[in-house]
């Protein structure tokens, strides 16, 4: 597989892992009561002050339109993935506290670590000699 392909399918395999941590709180239901009672406690599934649906959905599909630069090899796409990342970080201390299951921290561990892998070889490796700046 050459790098090309590597790099779009990290670009991709980014793009799932973010859906997919985006919709788990969503799907998981089934915990036993005192499991749901933490989970409740700390605010599982519902919308922090700091995620407000509009800035959170802009986010979603900056990450998105990202997504498809990237795959494209389009420059632009990498500078909006790093605007993606660095609001995300900058938002963590306003968050509040987080309590997940594990299933979440994995998949959100996924999603950051592919990111980081994209945004390494989209700006410090051959492949960001490949980006085309002019479109």
């Amino acid at each position: 597989m050459s790098r090309i392909r590597i790099f779009q399918f990290l670009v991709i395999s980014s793009a799932v892992f973010y859906l997919a941590w985006y919709l788990l709180p969503y799907t998981q239901r089934n915990f036993p009561p005192h499991i749901q009672d933490l989970l409740d406690w700390g605010g599982y599934g519902s919308i922090a002050f700091t995620q407000h649906p509009l800035f959170y959905l802009s986010v979603g599909a900056a990450k998105l339109i990202s997504t498809l630069g990237l795959f494209l090899f389009l420059s632009w796409g990498r500078w909006l993935l790093l605007g993606v990342v660095a609001i995300s970080i900058a938002m963590v201390p306003f968050s509040g506290m987080a309590v997940s299951p594990p299933i979440d921290s994995f998949v959100g561990s996924l999603a950051a670590l592919t990111d980081g892998a994209i945004l390494a070889l989209a700006f410090f490796s051959p492949i960001a000699e490949s980006m085309r700046k002019d479109e």
